[in-house]
């Protein structure tokens, strides 16, 4: 048995795990132009089109145009709305630090295995 504390990490597993959550950071502000899953949370009015979305791997901040019409010289008059969603951000939250969970004991695990094959 190890006589490491619970919370203790390698200096190599910290760095790992850095750069896990800076690519999580990533997928998150990354804006995509994507349609929004209505398994999540209602569609939007028939004149909402979604135009981008934050969040990974659920849009969590969708936006929409909000289409009017024409004025009269043709124009089309339209409006932005933008709005965060609850749920979506709980489960990306979820899935996040699940991933760095499943990061730092893939990398205790290796680190177990190349210790315990030095000592023998």
């Amino acid at each position: 048995m190890s006589n490491r504390r619970w919370f203790q990490i390698h200096l190599s597993t910290a760095i790992v795990l850095m750069f896990v959550a800076s690519v999580l950071v990533w997928c998150n502000m990354n804006a995509e132009k994507v349609g929004i899953t209505p398994a999540l949370w209602a569609e939007p009015e028939p004149n909402y089109k979604p135009q981008r979305a934050l969040g990974w791997p659920f849009p969590a901040y969708p936006s929409y145009d909000l289409y009017y019409g024409f004025d009269k010289s043709g124009r089309t008059l339209f409006d932005v709305k933008d709005e965060w969603k609850f749920l979506p951000i709980v489960i990306d939250a979820m899935i996040a630090v699940g991933v760095i969970i499943a990061a730092a004991k893939l990398c205790a695990s290796l680190i177990r295995r190349r210790e315990r094959n030095r000592t023998e």
